[in-house]
């Protein structure tokens, strides 16, 4: 209620005459509207994603809350995310694009078991936080598997490397003084991939087979029979003396069909040996399957460590399956520098690798943490160069401004005004309009951190004098 007490006077040709009054008049303040929060949680496994908006400050990213397990009010905060990533697909659906979010679900909810995650769009004038539609979601995040030493127990510090030794030996009994090296049959295995009793292929009597699949006399595949083409015997133990009925001249051949045993070319109708394929070992003159466990290969008749594999790691006497890297974030390069990656790696031990964009950094992508830079408080500046100028000329207005979602210059003296958005409010330039008085140029913006900045800069007139 407004009140206001005057005077009035009257004058005539009688004088003047004075007659006091008052008026009250009354002013109802019209509340804005303000509108709740609006988006959608469009996902959830191990990661939250969606998208939330103030349609009151188009513009400005909001604040998303999650809880787990119940909603607001009934459960702990289980964490926030800010709405602020970039989505080409909002751009004409909101009209603006950079609203998206992602949340990384907590450790303690990714135990393989189903979980309800409930999102919140938190309303930037301190109005009503709704629940962002499509939540609540279910979601079920599996915990990677940490990699094992060979007796089952998890590798220290997620390195199989830091196993302690191993104290089996490879056939499953306790090794001596618990340091395999002491297994008395370290390396050395049957054909089959069994150890070898007493480490010496010898003793594998019943393990140690011929071509034909059967057991070599006295253990010993130099005591096999020389087999020709069908499966006969080979007289005087030569392939070559092998012909189509399993005895004379020396053809390889059987019936219409020639052929010879693994790891022989038939020359000129003869059996010449060239060279043992891959899997096989020339043991005599015949090859021989190799059954050795993984990184090893068979060297006359017995089991010698090469390498380990690719995608394996030596432990003790063993290869044992490597685990994968752990996943990572990473920025992109030329073109692509602004943008945020994640790569992750599939099961053991393929550990395929995949690479896919996380997020869009508006302000910059920080190499060295691996994560978008954070937006900067909001500031400003506004100069006009020449501020001093003659009536009817014009001069440069100049304007830059960071962490602003958007920003106007306007004059009071003139009609010039311009406007930005974001980063197209770093270091712009325009000319003016024509001055013909003092000029004051106000540079207006609004700051993510939703403060204002206001600055300015005033244009002079240099005075004309005129002589009498």
């Amino acid at each position: 209620l407004y009140n206001y007490n005057g005077v009035r006077k009257v004058y005539s040709f009688a004088g003047v005459a004075s007659y006091p009054f008052s008026c009250s008049y009354r002013v109802t303040p019209t509340t804005p509207t303000n509108h709740p929060p609006r988006g959608w949680l469009d996902s959830a496994t191990c990661t939250a994603a969606g998208w939330a908006q103030d349609e009151d400050t188009p513009n400005q990213p909001i604040q998303v809350h999650f809880y787990i397990g119940g909603p607001a009010g009934t459960v702990a905060l289980a964490g926030t995310a800010s709405a602020s990533a970039h989505r080409d697909d909002l751009c004409s659906a909101i009209g603006s694009c950079d609203h998206g979010f992602y949340y990384q679900i907590p450790q303690a909810y990714r135990d393989g078991q189903p979980h309800t995650i409930y999102a919140y769009g938190i309303d930037n004038a301190g109005g009503p936080n709704p629940q962002l539609s499509g939540s609540p979601k279910t979601f079920t995040c599996d915990t990677p598997v940490p990699p094992l030493c060979p007796d089952g127990s998890a590798a220290p510090g997620g390195d199989v490397n830091n196993c302690p030794q191993s104290t089996l030996c490879p056939d499953g009994t306790p090794a001596p003084g618990g340091d395999v090296n002491n297994c008395p049959t370290h390396a050395v295995y049957c054909p089959d991939g069994s150890v070898a009793p007493g480490g010496n292929v010898a003793n594998c009597p019943t393990n140690v087979l011929c071509p034909d699949g059967s057991p070599a006399p006295g253990g010993d595949v130099n005591n096999c029979l020389v087999l020709c083409p069908d499966g006969s015997p080979a007289p005087g133990g030569d392939v070559n003396n092998c012909n189509g009925t399993g005895t004379g001249t020396g053809t390889g051949c059987v019936g219409t069909t020639c052929g010879c045993p693994v790891g022989y070319t038939l020359v000129n109708g003869h059996c010449v040996f060239d060279d043992c394929p891959s899997g096989y070992t020339k043991v005599g003159n015949q090859c021989i399957q190799n059954h050795c466990p993984a990184g090893y290969t068979m060297q006359s008749g017995h089991c010698v460590f090469i390498s380990c594999p690719a995608g394996y790691v030596k432990v003790g006497n063993q290869c044992i399956v490597a685990s994968c890297p752990a996943s990572f974030f990473y920025c992109g390069t030329g073109a692509n520098e602004g943008n945020l990656y994640q790569r992750t790696y599939g099961s053991a031990p393929s550990c395929t690798q995949h690479d896919a964009l996380y997020a869009t950094c508006d302000d910059g992508c920080n190499a060295t943490t691996g994560a978008c830079n954070p937006t900067p408080a909001a500031s400003g500046s506004i100069t006009a160069k020449p501020s001093l100028v003659r009536t009817g000329d014009k001069t440069q207005i100049s304007w830059s401004a960071v962490g602003v979602s958007s920003c106007t210059v306007t004059a009071n003296n003139n009609a010039d005004s311009w406007s930005c958005t974001r980063h197209a409010c770093d270091n712009v330039s325009q000319q003016s309009s024509t001055i013909t008085a003092q000029t004051t140029y106000t540079l207006s913006c609004t700051g993510f951190d939703h403060t204002h900045v206001v600055k300015s800069a005033i244009v002079d007139v240099i005075p004309v004098f005129n002589e009498q």
